[in-house]
């Protein structure tokens, strides 16, 4: 079925719910995705990315990230989360993964991702804090700094 006949303006960038982001995409749809992100109110509400959408995006529309395997560092899954919630509201970070996924023969990957993954017990928050070398203190700060920014 020719989606193009009974769908006007599925090819306009524009009008699309959803992309995909990764290194290898044409540069013009790159642009078009950071920017429509970083509107308050963006047309996009899904978007499939790899590392390649990047540090230093401003998007304050990103209210959730979804992993769907754990990053090889706790550096860089910090950097990834980091994304969303820059607007003061609560946001969420939802990671998958299955036993392959923390495989020691992995390229790169830490023992301390391999520990947050297996963490049953304890706040996935007060880990990260924890490893980055805060104490609680300055948890409650970040908490109810981020609170009051809302």
């Amino acid at each position: 079925m020719n989606l193009r006949k009974w769908v006007p303006g599925i090819n306009i960038p524009e009008n699309r719910l959803f992309a995909q982001y990764h290194s290898d995409y044409p540069e013009t749809m790159k642009q078009h995705i950071v920017k429509d992100l970083c509107q308050r109110k963006p047309t996009l509400r899904l978007v499939l990315a790899t590392v390649a959408l990047g540090m230093g995006l401003n998007a304050p529309s990103i209210k959730r990230i979804i992993h769907c395997r754990p990053p090889t560092t706790l550096e860089k899954y910090m950097q990834e989360i980091g994304r969303a919630g820059r607007n003061g509201e609560n946001a969420e970070a939802i990671m998958y993964f299955n036993n392959s996924d923390l495989s020691k023969a992995r390229a790169g990957l830490t023992s301390s991702v391999i520990q947050y993954c297996k963490n049953e017990n304890n706040c996935f928050r007060k880990l990260l804090v924890k490893y980055f070398g805060f104490d609680d203190l300055m948890m409650h700060y970040m908490l109810v700094t981020r609170k009051d920014a809302a």
